[in-house]
């Protein structure tokens, strides 16, 4: 067996994809809007925000290019996960609610809402917002899009987030009356992001599934263009129902996979904005005039999926020995140089789920070989595993490799594109993967869609019904300790079933252009677009 000394020792010989700086961490804000450039508030979660060099003087119009590390796929808030495709759809089709930045639900086309029973809720809808293609946003619009966030020929994947959702009622041409079908602790949830976003009744009946390519919202920004893993443009909405907003003229996203290239282009100049910074280079670039670093810990959990319907992922004993298998601190470390911490449920730090203490597994390989020998899987063996043209993911597999190697399991690394990737996983075409889930402003979100039988985005096809009663326990109760044994509860059945088995809980890193101001580095790791100026 390997000596964690010599382990770290071989990772760093695999190549230059191992990083080599560590990050460090501050408590600042995450905005800044001008004087002498220090932030102006402090967010719920701590963010680290480096300082940056003022311009003197803002202008308002310019074009701001965004570099995204995958390509969005479609503007069709039903389809995919990814927060770029969310981020760029936000521009477009805004939502009923939004959140402020500690993450509390605020108005926004709904202009206010209240509670009239346990089970309903009357939202107030903002008077005078057009769509981009003239036709009115009203209260026949929210039922139109409700209605089609929940028929199942959307193929919505965000569908078990609002299966909830019993009734819509159009009240007048302002007021809608929705209904949950039972007590529902977090049912408004779902109406900031995209089951509460609103694309234009007329656009969605003029071109049916490619509304996604010919999207019209309510948004600051209208759609342009959509060029596959090129680019991604929007332009200023003129008649916003925001007055004097936004001050941008065009938007432009890239998708550049490879982060070292989405920084290069960021010190260039070719980009404002650039997703996921490279880890080994947080540090250094901290101290630099010419990028601006902010930070969000507590803003992903990222796990090992196993397919639990295809073998040898079918056994409990081997999905299990991973959770043994994995070197989490060798992951945190080598991989991530010590941003986010290791992870071993799906409860986030900052939240009030999450527990700092739980630790039911350790690194213990021959726990690992016990459970294998359990499971009845005949060592040695070849598995194949699929991930996109990522750095980072590309360095986890290395470790995760070596780990498998010490048992007799053989992992060979094929590297596709986005779209594959999600065809073939959703599927059930594969046997183990990498994948994570981002913040949500409750943790029903994503419990549900991962955990549940049927869930949207449970592609490892897990089904428990004792999972699905905690998870159904948990959306229906009203106190909070009682809710929080019951994830407690959830977190020790997921490690005993292990059909996900987290490993790093991770931070949202962006790296700004100290020509950029008006940034809010939102908890859900989501721009704003419409607050923002360049200088």
């Amino acid at each position: 067996m390997l000596t964690r000394r010599r382990f770290l020792r071989h990772l760093g010989s695999l190549g230059a994809l191992l990083p080599a700086a560590a990050a460090a961490r501050t408590v600042d804000g995450g905005l800044w809007t001008g004087g002498d450039g220090s932030p102006a508030t402090v967010l719920g979660p701590p963010s680290t925000v480096s300082r940056p060099q003022v311009p003197a003087v803002l202008r308002a119009g310019g074009m701001f290019v965004t570099a995204i590390s995958v390509d969005p796929q479609s503007m069709d808030p039903a389809w995919t996960g990814e927060p770029q495709a969310r981020m760029i759809r936000g521009c477009i089709s805004e939502a009923l609610l939004d959140l402020d930045e500690k993450g509390r639900l605020v108005p926004w086309l709904a202009e206010s809402w209240e509670q009239t029973d346990p089970r309903t809720y009357v939202f107030r809808l903002r008077r005078g917002v057009k769509f981009h293609d003239g036709t009115s946003f009203d209260a026949e619009a929210v039922k139109f899009n409700l209605k089609r966030m929940r028929n199942p020929e959307t193929k919505n994947v965000w569908i078990n987030e609002i299966a909830a959702l019993d009734t819509v009622e159009v009240v007048d041409a302002h007021t809608v009356r929705v209904t949950s079908k039972e007590p529902f602790a977090s049912f408004l949830v779902p109406f900031y992001d995209v089951n509460g976003m609103q694309l234009s009744p007329a656009a969605v009946q003029r071109w049916g599934s490619e509304i996604g390519f010919h999207p019209v919202g309510t948004g600051p920004f209208k759609f342009v263009e959509y060029q596959k893993d090129l680019q991604t443009v929007l332009e200023r909405n003129p008649d916003y129902w925001d007055a004097g907003k936004p001050q941008l003229d065009r938007l432009v996203f890239r998708p550049i996979p490879n982060s070292a290239t989405r920084l290069t282009e960021l010190r260039a100049g070719g980009v404002h904005l650039v997703e996921y910074l490279p880890f080994q280079d947080v540090e250094r670039l901290r101290g630099s005039s010419d990028v601006i670093v902010s930070e969000m810990p507590g803003f992903r959990v990222d796990w090992l999926m196993i397919n639990t319907e295809r073998e040898p992922g079918s056994s409990r004993a081997f999905r299990q020995a991973w959770g043994w298998l994995i070197d989490r601190d060798a992951i945190q470390e080598v991989v991530y140089r010590n941003t986010g911490s290791p992870a071993w449920d799906l409860f986030l730090p900052g939240s009030r789920f999450y527990d700092p203490n739980y630790r039911p597994t350790t690194r213990d390989v021959g726990r690992a070989k016990a459970l294998l020998a359990q499971s009845g899987v005949r060592l040695p063996l070849d598995i194949t595993v699929y991930t996109t043209q990522d750095p980072v993911r590309l360095q986890e597999y290395q470790i995760i490799q070596a780990n498998a190697a010490e048992v007799d399991i053989n992992i060979k690394v094929e590297i596709v594109d986005t779209a594959v990737w999600n065809q073939r996983h959703r599927a059930g075409e594969y046997t183990l993967a990498l994948s994570w889930w981002g913040y949500r402003p409750d943790p029903d979100q994503y419990l549900g869609v991962n955990l549940s039988t049927g869930g949207g985005w449970n592609w490892s096809r897990y089904s428990n019904p004792r999972m699905d009663t905690l998870i159904q326990s948990g959306r229906a109760e009203q106190d909070d300790a009682r809710r929080l044994a019951l994830y407690r509860e959830l977190a020790d059945l997921l490690t005993e079933d292990a059909p996900l088995v987290p490993y790093h809980y991770g931070s949202n890193i962006k790296g700004l252009s100290p020509k950029v101001q008006g940034f809010v580095h939102r908890v859900d790791g989501l721009v704003r677009f419409h607050t923002m100026q360049l200088g």
